[in-house]
Parts: structure tokens; sequence; C-alpha cells
């Protein structure tokens, strides 16, 4: 099979935001509205969507009052609690459009942060956020077994903000119920050619949840069991 490192580009198509919420009703008004301006200044059409995993604050009490304020976003709602990898499924399958910018409704990250993501995606398949302020044992517990047992060649690959062509989720299904899904994705990714670069991105070195105990469970079965790194089913087989 001959590689091409051709991409058509694809920056100034339509471009679907999936948020990934999980009691984050306080901050979910002031990301929605970031993107929404954000947006707002693009000439090619898009779209929020909001995925709760079940949250177990005021997130379901607003989200009528959310849906009145943004009529052009959409919230869906786990009616149990499955995980972050999970609602991220559950978001990418419903996005629309061929770019899809991921964002975890989380303090310090910045939306205003997916122009640069936006600058560098026409000549790869998946723009990785970087963030700032990592020690050498974050990037060792984060970085070197993805990079060693999955030849995965970024240095963050547990960083949850990324742009990418939503084409790729047409090959293969995201498996991972946890955040391990963030590194699921480049697996199989790498494992099907696709092209990948990175960008600077604001935001904490540290989130609590990346480190949920079934993220083991999920790193396990993508290092040992075949069939789950080379799922031949597309995305949306696995979420009917």
């Amino acid at each position: 099979m001959e590689l091409s490192f051709d991409r058509e580009p694809i920056a100034h198509l339509g471009l679907s935001v999936v948020i990934p919420a999980y009691r984050s009703a306080a901050l979910l008004p002031e990301v929605v509205e970031a993107f929404t301006q954000l947006l707002a200044s693009r000439s090619a059409p898009s779209e929020i969507i909001v995925v709760d995993d079940a949250s177990g604050d005021e997130t379901a009490e607003r989200l009528g009052e959310w849906s009145a304020r943004w009529p052009n976003a959409k919230f869906i709602r786990h009616d149990e609690h499955l995980g972050h990898g999970a609602a991220l499924r559950t978001g990418i399958l419903n996005a629309q459009h061929p770019m899809v910018f991921t964002f975890p409704a989380i303090a310090g990250f910045e939306p205003a942060d997916i122009k640069s993501f936006l600058e560098a995606i026409d000549e790869v398949d998946i723009v990785c956020g970087v963030r700032p302020g990592r020690n050498r044992w974050q990037w060792w517990k984060d970085a070197f077994p993805s990079c060693w047992l999955l030849g995965v060649n970024v240095s963050d690959p547990r960083c949850p903000v990324r742009l990418y062509r939503r084409s790729i989720f047409e090959r293969w299904n995201i498996q991972s119920k946890s955040a391990f899904a963030h590194v699921e994705i480049l697996a199989k990714a790498n494992f099907l050619t696709s092209l990948m670069n990175e960008v600077p991105v604001r935001g904490p070195a540290q989130i609590a949840w990346l480190d949920d105990p079934s993220a083991g469970k999920d790193a396990r079965r993508l290092f040992f069991h075949p069939e789950f790194k080379a799922n031949p089913q597309p995305a949306a087989a696995s979420m009917r």
C-alpha cells in the first residue's frame, strides 16, 4: 500500500465542538458561551455538543434553561454515569461536521486555543494539545508507556483537547469508557497511519479523572487484547 502524506484542506469547513461534562454545572455556561462567540466568527457551519455523563450536580435541572439560551447547541444526557470515554464517544458519534474539536468542561482550559488547532489541521489528521508545566514524572507516566508500547509519538497523549478529521472515526470504534479513550484513539489512528501534529494548549498539568481506576482496565485491554486494538467495526455500530 502506498502511503500519502497529502491531506485535503479542511480548516475552512464545518466544525463540531464536543464537550464531555461531569459535575460541571458551574463551568458549562461559561464554556458554551465562549464557543458560541468563537464559532460565530467563522463563515462555515458549526455546532456545539455537550454530553452530560449523568452528573450528580444541578446539570440535569439546568439543561432546559441552557437549551433555550443556546438553541444551536445540542445537549445529550446519559441515563447513568458511564465514564469520560463513553461521553466522548457519544459526542463524536453525534457530530455532523468534517472536523471535531474535543474540549473538557474543566477549569483552566481556554476555548480560544481552538484557533491554533485550526491553523494546524490542514496537513494532518489529528492535532493534539500539549499542556505546559508537566514534570518529568508526569511525562513518564503519561507519554512513555504509550510511546514505547503503542508507538504513539506525541508528548501529551492524555491531553483531552484535540482537533480531529471526523473521517478517522469511520474505520474503528472507541471502546474505552474511561479517559484512557484519548490514548486509545491515538493508538488506533497511529496503527492506521494517521498523521498527527501538536500545539501548545493552556490547561492544568494534572486532571483527577485522567487517573480513574477503570483506565487501568481499559489500558490492559488495549495492550493485550488484539480485538480491542484493531476492531474493524465503524464507530457508529458500537453505539446502537
